[in-house]
């Protein structure tokens, strides 16, 4: 009788701060794929992230106008998103 041997793998999740893609008009796609979207920062806790997310203020991508009323949408558009969550794939 032979013997299985299984490893284990620890399966590493993390939290991803995620900011939606700036239209060249300035206003933000909080619409677009999460595939479309640029990681800001990554944690290794949905709290911290969640954390992040909410004192975010203002908008940091220099390429959104910061007179705009879509400018301020950046912190409230900002999501945190697990590493494997599937809507991160192409």
């Amino acid at each position: 009788m032979g013997w299985l041997w299984r490893a284990s793998v620890p399966v590493l999740i993390s939290w991803l701060l995620l900011m939606p893609p700036v239209r060249l008009d300035g206003t933000v796609d909080s619409k677009a794929p999460l595939s479309q979207w640029q990681v800001l920062m990554r944690f290794d806790k949905r709290a911290n992230c969640e954390a992040s997310r909410l004192q975010s203020q203002g908008p940091p991508d220099p390429f959104v106008k910061g007179d705009s009323p879509k400018a301020g949408e950046f912190g409230l558009k900002l999501r945190c998103v697990a590493n494997d969550d599937p809507r991160l794939k192409h």
